[in-house]
This record gives C-alpha cells, sequence and structure tokens, in this order.
C-alpha cells in the first residue's frame, strides 16, 4: 500500500487506544478516574499500588512543588494528598499525560517535548501571573495547560521511532508534517482518555480566545502563546532565553519580572530550561555606577 499523509494519520489515529502507558487499569478504576470527587480515600490509595514508579514520583514532585503547597511547607505523604493537592478533577489528566511523556526513556524527541511543554508551562504561569495579573490560583491549571499543548505529537514519534528504516514514513514524517497535523491527533487523545472538555481550546485553530468570562485573554490563548515562544527559543537556543530586569544587591529593583520568572522556574524543577539575560534600568546603572565612586 502506498504511504502517503493521510495513510499515517489514519495508522496512528487506529493506535491510540493501544498506546503503551505502562500500567493497566480496571474498568472500576477508570470510572473513579472520571468521577474522582465521588471516590473513597481507600479508593484513591488503592490506584497508587497500579501506576509505574516513575509516574508516582512526577505526580508527588509536582504535588509537592510551591505551587500546589499551601504554605510551601506541608508535603504530601501520600497519593490521597496528592490528588487533593493536584485536583481531583485534574489527577486523571496528570497520569496519562505523565505516562505518554514517560515513553521519552527510549525517544530523544519526546524528550526534547517534554522539555518545551515545561518550558511553555512554566512561561504560560509567568505570562499570567507577572505579566496580565491572573490570579495565582490559577496556576496549576495553566501548569496542566501547559503540559498537553503539544502531546498530540507524541503519538507521531513513537510511530516515526517504529518506523524508522521506512524511508517512505520518514520521508513524509517531517517535524512540519507533525507540526501542521498534531492538533488533529490531541484532541483524539482528549476523547480516548476522555480528558476535560476545556483542555480542547488548546487546539481549535479557528481562533483565538481573547475574552473568557473571567478575563481578557483565556487561559487556554495565554498556554498557544507561550508556545510559539518557548517554540522559537527552543529552536535557537535549546532553552528558553529571556532578556528582563532583574533584582540586584543595590536595591534598585526588587520584585521584578525577571527574578520572578527564575523563582518560578526553579520551583517548578526547570530552572535548567530557562536563561535569563540581564537588561540593567537606569536606576540601577546609576547604582551600580555610584557603588564604583571611591
Amino acid at each position: 500500500m502506498e504511504v502517503t499523509g493521510e495513510s499515517i494519520l489514519l495508522e496512528v489515529s487506529k493506535h491510540l487506544r493501544d498506546m503503551k502507558t505502562g500500567f493497566d487499569l480496571s474498568a472500576e478504576d477508570k470510572a473513579m478516574l472520571d468521577q474522582p470527587h465521588l471516590a473513597s480515600k481507600h479508593r484513591i490509595l488503592s490506584l497508587e499500588e497500579k501506576l509505574p514508579v516513575d509516574i508516582k514520583n512526577e505526580l508527588f514532585f509536582i504535588a509537592n512543588s510551591p505551587l500546589h503547597t499551601r504554605d510551601h511547607i506541608r508535603k504530601a505523604t501520600d497519593f490521597w494528598e496528592v490528588a487533593l493537592a493536584l485536583g481531583m478533577e485534574n489527577i486523571k489528566t496528570y497520569i496519562f499525560t505523565s505516562a505518554l511523556f514517560g515513553l521519552a526513556a527510549t525517544n530523544r524527541d519526546i524528550r526534547d517535548l517534554k522539555n518545551r511543554s515545561l518550558a511553555t508551562a512554566g512561561l504560560s504561569i509567568a505570562i499570567m501571573h507577572n505579566v496580565l495579573g491572573f490570579d495565582l490560583a490559577m496556576a496549576p491549571k495553566a501548569r496542566l495547560c501547559g503540559m498537553v499543548s503539544e502531546f498530540g505529537k507524541i503519538p507521531f514519534l513513537v510511530y516515526r521511532q517504529q518506523h524508522a528504516d521506512d524511508h517512505a514514513v520518514a520521508g513524509i514524517m517531517t517535524d512540519d508534517f507533525i507540526n501542521i497535523h498534531h492538533g488533529r491527533i490531541g484532541l483524539k487523545l482528549i476523547e480516548v482518555f476522555d480528558l476535560p472538555a476545556y483542555l480542547r481550546d488548546l487546539f481549535d485553530k479557528k481562533s483565538l480566545i481573547f475574552f473568557d468570562k473571567d478575563h481578557e485573554f483565556s487561559l487556554t490563548t495565554v498556554v498557544r502563546i507561550a508556545k510559539l515562544m518557548v517554540r522559537d527559543s527552543f529552536k535557537h537556543h535549546g532553552k528558553l532565553v529571556v532578556t528582563s530586569v532583574v533584582d540586584d544587591p543595590h536595591g534598585a529593583v526588587w520584585g521584578s519580572v525577571g527574578t520572578e520568572i527564575q523563582s518560578l522556574f526553579d520551583s517548578l524543577g526547570i530552572g535548567h530550561l530557562l536563561e535569563i539575560i540581564p537588561f540593567e534600568t537606569p536606576a540601577q546603572q546609576h547604582a551600580r555606577q555610584k557603588k564604583k565612586v571611591p
């Protein structure tokens, strides 16, 4: 059969339900994840036993980051507390997204994609909170949106790895091809795993949603903008490079956006994906020059 772009799309779509996630859930477990707010503590704790160690570790790390710990000190000690910290309505998305990115262990392209997605999540929160003034309570949802914003590429990258020796597939499945079609597969993943409907806005190519009921910019629009900025920066630098005013020892600037973004990325455990190029304000220049004067 002739290999075409459409035939590849059909093949990738056909195997979405069979993608390896590293664990098997019973019908009862799946039903619980669809309505986790009705689940008992015992049922949530029993789910932990069925998840691979790497997924559990990642979810504990996220739950114990400063974005989720209310007092930045108290840590989740069991999976029930993890679910409460991440939000019962989000736990299913976190589990399956972590599972899909878990394939990065054998696929460098997926590992690079995960880094970009983490940076997108971090930049989305920074734009949302530091620039647009959203309440920081929206940060966990922004993080989740950033992580799934390009997860539709994962099935393509798996398929490309499986057919690495097929020149016809390699000739069609370029990065440009995946960039064009990943939204279509992203929507199918939301359908296959029955993830929250609001995530669909991330892949809706009809328009940018500049207004929602609470803000001038919708959350998913902020994430889509951040994704484009991250993609461009990673293409040229392999990480997110930002030029910004930062705090200084002279006290001329305190609480700058650049310093807060760096602190945010560090708290998310992705400080290595960010480089801040300091930009001096006139006040900082004056303070520095004044210090040099004997």
